[in-house]
């Protein structure tokens, strides 16, 4: 019993991927796949946006990139838990960083056309959990749809 609980919290924890895969970027790519999921499903153009953002921001081989997605998916899709990505990105990333990731995110929240109550929500607590201000997660979001409306 207590090997399948070790098991399950060292599953949720970024610091335990695989050797293969940063555990920065895999953190980034499970908040991007969350974001996606909120809704119930992970639609295709999300999927693109999302290969397009890790391979933009990580500079990953089509490998890489394929590897670093099926493993933020997998687990974005099996846990509920936000908290395991959100203190990585808190103990590594600057506040510009949390800001940028932060518009990231709301592209792909956006990137259906619509904005729905959940997926504020949920952009709301990432929000407190990442100390992104409202005026940078504002900001954030208009960037986002500015960068959604030239594409």
């Amino acid at each position: 019993m207590f090997s399948k609980l070790k098991k399950m919290i060292k599953s949720d924890n970024p610091q335990s991927v695989s050797d293969d895969l940063d555990p920065l970027q895999y953190a980034a790519a499970v908040l991007l796949f969350e974001v996606a999921a909120v809704d119930g499903h992970i639609g295709e153009d999300e999927e693109v946006l999302i290969a397009q953002i890790l391979s933009q921001e990580f500079g990953l081989s089509p490998d890489e990139g394929t590897q670093l997605r099926e493993a933020a998916k997998t687990r974005a899709q099996s846990s509920v838990q936000l908290l395991p990505a959100v203190s990585v990105i808190n103990k590594d990333y600057s506040e510009v960083n949390k800001e940028h990731l932060f518009e990231l995110l709301w592209q792909v929240v956006l990137s259906d056309g619509l904005r729905e109550d959940h997926e504020s929500a949920l952009m709301r607590r990432l929000a407190g959990l990442l100390y992104v201000s409202d005026k940078a997660s504002g900001t954030a979001r208009r960037r986002a749809l500015q960068k959604l409306e030239k594409s």
